[in-house]
């Protein structure tokens, strides 16, 4: 990421039980998006639910949800969502669930 510091990633699947690693590293890399969907739905119940809680008060800008789908319809990963991210605010809500992911598409032809 120093060698390309203008090259936006995503990270896909939210690193699981290490979680909290992936936050420190979207913490200070402004090019990172972190998508936290299959981590979202695979620890659902687990104590990774409150790292989640975290991340999406703290790092609201850096991360993004999908679907999984098919392994998980888009239905079910709103509804848990909605769960996961109750009384944040709508904000936060929005930046996670499509503000930042038309950020990083912001300056592409056709978007």
């Amino acid at each position: 990421m120093n060698l390309y510091p203008t090259t936006r990633i995503v990270l896909l699947h939210g690193c699981g039980a290490s979680l909290l690693e992936l936050f420190e590293i979207g913490r200070i890399h402004s090019q990172v998006l972190i998508d936290l969907s299959f981590t979202v739905m695979r620890y659902a119940g687990s104590s990774i639910d409150a790292d989640i809680r975290f991340m999406c008060r703290n790092l609201d800008q850096r991360i993004t949800v999908g679907s999984d789908f098919p392994e998980y319809t888009p239905a079910e990963t709103l509804e848990r969502l909605a769960f996961i991210m109750e009384g944040l605010p709508e904000h936060k809500r929005e930046n996670i669930l499509s503000r930042n992911l038309c950020r990083l598409f912001a300056d592409r032809q056709g978007l």
